[in-house]
């Protein structure tokens, strides 16, 4: 893969999002709660995944395992220093094996997969009231992002006194083709742009990768108000030699200038 990133403290005082990568996992994590405890639960959560990750063999119950031995490690920081309780952080991330990559994610960091020539994407959808709504058809994403409830999420990794942990919502993607860009962001991208807007963007193919990134980066600067952090990476062929392609529900962009 070819891999690019950036993490911007917005207009907050405080960077709580944390974003880690290595040839076989990218991940990226947004701290909830204010203060160190979004920060230091983030930090804990991104460093303990990568530092664990094992890339194969590979399945969804050790995907589950292991969020659950993060969440646990934010549990006994919490049993250690009680004023720490309901430190929360969200995830996106993805894991390349053999045979396909896994995405896990819960709360509203975001994970991408762009087909440029295709002019297609696959998406994760965020653990909210909100993302519900436009899922189920109720609401356009556009009217999501204006949403007075649109920053509130019902699934996150939260360190508690009683060791309680959350499964995230883990998929299989085997279809991944050379030249497919994977686009893991917080919440903070999708401040300063519309997922239209966004993912017209990473199809471009005038604009390479860099230039891409670059291009968030700086008019997330202006709009966004929350921190912004993301992650942008282009599938060699290498990185996909034994995906079995089994076919994926992709979703084509143009449909989204009028949802």
């Amino acid at each position: 893969m070819i891999v690019y990133s950036y993490s911007h403290i917005g207009k907050k005082n405080n960077n709580e999002d944390a974003l880690r990568y290595n040839k076989w996992c990218l991940l990226v994590c947004d701290g909830v709660g204010g203060g160190v405890k979004g920060e230091l639960a983030s930090k804990e959560v991104s460093n303990y995944i990568l530092q664990n990750f094992d890339h194969e063999p590979l399945n969804e119950l050790r995907l589950i395992a292991l969020a659950r031995k993060a969440q646990s490690r934010l549990n006994n920081l919490v049993s250690k220093e009680p004023s720490l309780e309901g430190m929360a952080t969200t995830i996106a991330a993805i894991f390349l094996t053999k045979t396909g990559l896994f995405t896990m994610h819960a709360g509203d960091s975001r994970v991408f997969f762009v087909k440029s020539k295709k002019k297609k994407f696959w998406q994760t959808w965020d653990h909210s009231i909100v993302s519900s709504l436009v899922k189920n058809g109720e609401i356009t994403r556009e009217q999501a992002r204006k949403h007075p409830l649109n920053n509130q999420i019902n699934r996150a990794f939260i360190g508690n006194s009683e060791n309680s942990t959350i499964e995230p919502e883990i998929h299989l993607i085997s279809d991944i083709e050379e030249g497919d860009i994977c686009f893991i962001c917080s919440d903070g991208v999708l401040e300063a742009f519309s997922d239209y807007e966004l993912l017209s963007l990473l199809s471009e193919e005038k604009l390479n990768l860099n230039q891409k990134l670059v291009h968030i980066q700086q008019r997330c600067k202006k709009e966004s108000r929350d921190n912004h952090s993301a992650i942008i990476a282009l599938f060699e062929k290498k990185d996909i030699n034994f995906f079995s392609h089994y076919p994926t529900n992709w979703s084509l962009i143009d449909y989204l200038a009028t949802s």
